[in-house]
C-alpha cells in the first residue's frame, strides 16, 4: 500500500555547506574518507585552507597513483595548504590508522558504495559499519556529514517501498547512537569533479539534488528538536479489555519513554463484539534516536504498567512489539498525525 507523501520541503532544513563555518569553529579537526580521487579534499582546503584537515583514500599511494591520472596534482595541492593526505584508510577500520583516544569534530564521507554493483543490502552494511566505526573517533559534540544521490538515504521516501528500496542511513546511525539532526543541500557538487566509480577514474552520476545528511552523537545530546523530516518513529498497537479513555493510556505511554521522544496515542477501534478497546502508539524521536530495539522494549514497559494499574490486555496480543523504525513522516500520513 501507497503512503502519501509528508515530506514537506519546510520538514527537511536544508543549509549550505560551502564554508569552513558549516564545521562550527575554525578550529575544528575535519576527516574525509573515501575521497576517490582526491578531488573533494583539493576544493575544501582551496576554499577554507588546510589547518586540522585530513583527506584519505582507501587506496595504497602506489594504487593511487596507478589508477588517478590526478594524483599528484591533487595530492601536492592539499599538502601546499597545510591539509594532510593519509592512503591506505579504511572507513569501516578506522582503528587501523588512527590510535585510541584520537578524535576529530566532523568526519566526512561522500558518496559511499560498495565496491561492486549496486546492491542495497552491501551498501547498508557498508553504511552500519562506518558507524559503528566511526562513532569512536568522533568528538563528544562532532558530527558525521555523508552526501548521498537522492533518494538513497531514505528520508524523503513517498511509500514503503521507496523506504525498503533505500539504504535507510537514519536507521543504521541509530543503532549506533547517531541522532540524524539535519539533511543539507549537497551544494558544491558542482564545485568539483567527482571522479571515482567502483575504484576507476571515472566520473559518476550524482543527480539532480544530491543531500548531506550529518549526524552527532545522541546520547548527551543538547540541542533543540530535530527537523521533523530528519526524525525516525515507530509504532505497535495496545488491546485493553474494555472501554478504555484515551488519557489513561497517554499518561502510561508518556512515562515509559526517555526525554526527546514525543508519544502519539490514538484510538484505532472498539471491538464491540469482544469488548477490546485497540490503541496505537507511535514513538517520535524528536531529539534522540529510535530504533525498534527501544521501541519493543518502550511496548514491553507500557504493557507492564498498564497491568500493574489494573487493566486487562488481550492475551493473544500482547508482546509483539515495535514496527521496524521508518521516517516519522510516514506514520504522520499514515495514521493523521499532525506536522508542522
Amino acid at each position: 500500500m501507497l503512503w502519501r507523501r509528508a515530506l514537506l520541503l519546510s520538514s527537511v532544513r536544508y543549509a549550505p555547506f560551502l564554508h569552513r563555518a558549516a564545521f562550527t569553529r575554525r578550529s575544528a579537526s575535519i576527516l574525509i574518507v573515501g575521497d576517490g580521487d582526491l578531488s573533494y579534499g583539493r576544493y575544501f582546503v582551496e576554499e577554507n585552507g588546510g589547518d586540522d584537515v585530513t583527506v584519505s583514500v582507501l587506496e595504497t599511494r602506489e594504487k593511487h597513483r596507478e589508477v588517478y591520472q590526478m594524483h599528484e596534482g591533487h595530492t601536492n595541492a592539499i599538502n601546499s595548504k597545510g591539509g594532510k593526505v593519509m592512503f591506505g584508510v579504511d572507513a569501516t577500520a578506522l582503528k587501523d590508522s588512527f590510535h585510541p583516544g584520537k578524535t576529530f569534530n566532523h568526519i566526512v564521507w561522500n558518496f559511499p558504495h560498495w565496491p561492486g554493483k549496486t546492491n542495497i543490502k552491501r551498501n547498508r552494511e557498508l553504511l552500519g559499519a562506518f558507524f559503528n566505526n566511526s562513532r569512536d573517533f568522533l568528538a563528544e559534540d562532532g558530527e558525521i556529514k555523508v552526501a548521498l544521490v537522492e533518494g538513497q538515504g531514505g528520508m524523503g521516501s513517498e511509500s514503503m517501498r521507496d523506504w525498503k528500496a533505500s539504504w535507510k542511513a537514519a536507521v543504521y546511525a541509530a543503532e549506533n547512537d547517531l541522532l540524524l539532526t539535519e539533511i543539507e543541500e549537497f551544494s558544491e557538487a558542482s564545485s568539483y569533479e567527482q571522479s571515482s566509480h567502483r575504484g576507476v577514474d571515472r566520473g559518476f552520476h550524482i543527480g539532480k539534488r544530491p543531500e548531506r545528511y550529518v549526524f552527532t552523537p545522541s546520547t548527551g545530546y543538547r540541542g533543540g528538536d530535530v527537523a521533523e523530516g530528519a526524525r525516525l518513529a515507530t509504532f505497535h498497537e495496545l488491546h485493553l479489555v474494555g472501554r478504555r479513555c484515551l488519557d489513561e493510556v497517554d499518561e502510561l505511554a508518556s512515562a515509559v519513554v526517555e526525554d526527546g521522544v514525543n508519544v502519539h496515542v490514538m484510538i484505532v477501534e472498539w471491538l464491540e463484539e469482544i469488548d477490546i478497546t485497540v490503541f496505537r502508539i507511535v514513538y517520535e524521536g524528536a531529539k534522540m534516536c529510535v530504533t525498534k530495539e527501544k521501541g519493543d522494549s518502550w511496548s514491553e514497559k507500557l504493557e507492564e504498567r498498564a497491568e500493574e494499574k489494573g487493566f486487562d490486555l488481550r492475551p493473544e496480543k500482547k508482546g509483539r512489539g515495535c514496527s521496524h523504525a521508518v521516517p516519522y513522516t510516514m506514520c504522520a500520513a499514515r495514521f493523521g498525525l499532525t506536522t508542522t
